[in-house]
């Protein structure tokens, strides 16, 4: 028996294989990880939103409303949707509705959790989904009167940014938007008629 120290011969065919082997193994383990570990992006609703009705007084807070009808495809979770509404009017977050002519304005619905406030009284007219979701076939109506005033005692239990109202004659864009993906679910616009 010669002795591989000795030995003028390499050792490379065995150990080629063996490195081959070895090699082999933490490519396809560093694949699968990269693999395994990529997450797909939940998809977005698809749902046909469009505006029904849009009425809007300028001067008088609570003569301003959206009505926004589900047309058909996913429900929607009420946690999960945002409406920003933009068009020509008056919003504000504190004090009384300010004077002058109509701006460009931008209210965001953060959810549609919480209540919907309208009447000249403001009162409380129950909740903006009818249950936990929006499902096709109902609708929804967004109050000017639905904003919050911000660092008041009793805040209305709503997540609306803003109070708002509408210039008749102008155009609104309502815009329905994911929140968990950011994606668009729908965008519709119409013209505001007199209340």
């Amino acid at each position: 028996m010669k002795n591989f120290m000795e030995s003028k011969h390499a050792v490379s065919s065995v150990m080629g294989v063996i490195l081959m082997a070895g090699l082999t193994v933490v490519l396809i383990g560093t694949i699968a990880m990269s693999v395994l570990a990529y997450t797909v992006p939940s998809d977005a609703p698809d749902a046909k939103i469009v505006i029904r009705q849009a009425r809007g007084d300028i001067g008088t807070l609570y003569k301003n409303y959206i009505i926004l009808s589900h047309k058909g495809g996913d429900s929607l979770l009420e946690t999960e949707i945002k409406v920003i509404i933009t068009g020509k009017g008056r919003a504000y977050a504190e004090g009384s509705m300010p004077s002058g002519l109509a701006q460009d304005i931008r209210v965001t619905y953060m959810d549609l959790t919480g209540s919907n406030y309208g009447k000249e009284s403001g009162i409380n007219l129950g909740e903006i989904v009818d249950g936990k979701r929006w499902i096709a076939g109902n609708t929804i109506t967004l109050y000017g009167k639905d904003g919050t005033y911000m660092g008041t005692a009793s805040p209305q239990n709503n997540t609306v940014d803003k109070k708002w109202t509408l210039e008749e004659g102008s155009v609104v864009v309502v815009t329905v938007v994911d929140s968990s993906t950011n994606s668009v679910i729908a965008s519709s616009s119409i013209k505001v008629k007199p209340y």
